[in-house]
């Protein structure tokens, strides 16, 4: 159900004095990833920061080429005091240096009146802010094939954009997948994302590298569109695929030649926010490190006559909504970094399968905090719908097709009872925890699986070598039963298997029917006893 947010403000705006900004920017500055030997003291290198356990937030005054040379800075900290705004609290009374190599565009800087707010001790009510982040996602795009339902998948997209805003706080950052045939919205959602994202922009093929890499550094959020070309290539692509797949990670850093005389190099951050569009899968690296959305096209003829390129469409004023997400990320970033850390014992999914969602995980706790009714269960509830959909959205991975075998047999057997497990043609042994099955059944049940997957098209003894490989690389132990013709198989502990799939980001079915009856009744070991 389409909804409409009031336009509004949760921060009232009024006719307040200007900020008076004061202190110069260098006019060439330099992004330096050591301090030099002279200076030690820290930089602030980003708009939005986090250092020595305070936030800090950097603006610019309005010039008309938008550089840094000559622009004028004010910077806010995360307790209401300004450094650059009145005479108690100069430039110089700052700690810390301000380098960045390019001035963001002012559309997505704060706004004078905004500080002002700020400083008056005004900040955005966390329930209408996220109320008007779902709505503008609501208003361009139908996801009703997206796995959820509308709202569900609104309120991830919400907390994603609000992500971007921590990502100092957060060693690790998801990024977007937009996945979908011609005409889905694929390029509308990403425009939707980038325009309430930190600093979002969308990028073209035809970027320069250098400039994306200056975006890269002051932590926006980089919007690729129709993303095939920039992914896939290796060498001499228009954008450098480690640029793009290796920045999800604090600290992530590339080392580029300037063109000056000399040759000198830098070392470049490249921490920041990634969305990207295709029609076809991410490859299996990238598809770990972010957050699938596929699309289908739209039958709404409300939706589809809508452009997030047209201001009037939006639900709400962009401009103030930016403002408020600002002040939001500045009075919240400390608490990120504590949620963050608050998320060590989640036992739900493991490694790099819940590093993606524990940005967002931490998102919710804020927002429930500040008093949004069952955040964190809603969004936790759409993750496993998302988690399911996006499995059908990749390409063909040989571990991921054993892995969801494996998730089918334990599911399977489960729900046997031990006498008809003890007769089934290829099992040979059960424990309280563990089976042993043959090669034969596993193969069957990846064609069962995965029928369009790169196993199911080889031939069988190339299938079944390469799941024995799988298996071994799994940490799954060979065995052979008693008795002489025995095919060799596999102990597979069943608890094992729950806990890999859940590592692998593979949703366990909800039930499964493995045609393995009766047949040739495979030996039997007695009473139970574990592997």
């Amino acid at each position: 159900m389409e909804r409409r947010i009031d336009p509004s403000l949760s921060l009232p705006e009024r006719t307040a004095p200007t900020v008076p900004f004061v202190g110069e920017a260098p006019a060439n500055p330099v992004v330096s990833t050591f301090p030099s030997p002279d200076d030690d003291r820290p930089a602030i290198r980003r708009p939005l920061a986090l250092i020595d356990g305070h936030a800090y937030a950097v603006a610019w005054s309005p010039t008309p080429d938008a550089v840094p040379s000559g622009s004028r800075y004010v910077v806010v900290r995360d307790d209401g005091v300004a450094f650059g705004h009145g005479p108690a609290r100069s430039p110089d009374d700052l700690p810390y240096d301000i380098a960045f190599p390019i001035a963001p565009r002012r559309v997505r800087l704060w706004r004078q009146s905004a500080i002002e707010s700020y400083l008056r001790g005004l900040r955005p009510d966390p329930s209408d802010l996220l109320a008007r982040l779902e709505a503008c996602y609501d208003t361009f795009i139908d996801f009703g094939f997206s796995g959820a339902d509308q709202s569900s998948i609104c309120l991830l997209l919400a907390s994603l954009s609000i992500s971007t805003w921590f990502a100092d706080a957060f060693p690790i950052i998801p990024y977007l997948w937009i996945g979908g045939e011609r005409g889905a919205g694929k390029t509308h959602l990403g425009t939707v994302w980038a325009a309430t994202s930190h600093l979002g922009e969308v990028i073209l093929s035809a970027s320069s590298p250098s400039a994306v890499r200056d975006l890269a550094s002051l932590g926006a959020a980089l919007y690729f569109d129709d993303a095939e070309s920039a992914v896939r290539a290796r060498r001499g692509g228009a954008l450098d695929r480690e640029l793009l797949l290796a920045g999800n990670r604090r600290g992530a850093h590339v080392l580029v030649r300037r063109a000056t005389a000399r040759g000198e190099s830098d070392w470049i951050a490249v921490y920041a926010p990634r969305a990207f569009s295709a029609i076809a899968p991410p490859d299996a690296t990238l598809a770990s490190r972010a957050i699938i959305v596929p699309l289908t096209r739209t039958i709404d003829p409300v939706r589809a006559q809508r452009d997030p390129a047209d201001p009037f469409a939006w639900p709400c004023d962009r401009r103030a909504l930016i403002d408020h997400l600002w002040a939001f990320a500045l009075a919240n970033l400390t608490r990120a970094e504590t949620a963050w850390r608050t998320l060590e014992d989640e036992r739900s999914l493991l490694g790099r399968e819940f590093e993606k969602w524990r940005p967002l995980i931490a998102i919710a706790q804020i927002l429930e905090d500040g008093g949004v009714a069952d955040c964190v269960s809603r969004l936790r509830a759409v993750i496993g719908a998302s988690r399911n959909a996006a499995h059908h959205h990749l390409l063909p991975d040989e571990t991921s097709e054993v892995i969801a075998a494996l998730a089918h047999v334990v599911v399977h057997f489960r729900a046997m009872p031990d006498s008809e497990i003890a007769s089934a043609r290829h099992v040979w042994f059960r424990s309280d925890c563990s089976i042993r099955i043959d090669n034969a059944l596993i193969l069957r049940v990846v064609q069962e699986v995965a029928p369009e997957g790169s196993l199911a098209s080889r031939a069988e003894r190339s299938a079944a070598s390469r799941i024995g490989r799988a298996m071994a690389r799994l940490g799954f132990q060979p065995s052979r039963a008693s008795g002489s013709g025995r095919a060799r198989g596999w102990v597979v502990n069943l608890d094992r298997v729950v806990a890999i799939a859940g590592a692998h980001g593979i949703p366990l079915p909800a039930a499964s029917t493995i045609d393995d009856g009766p047949g040739a009744r495979a030996p039997h070991h007695g009473r139970t006893t574990r592997v």
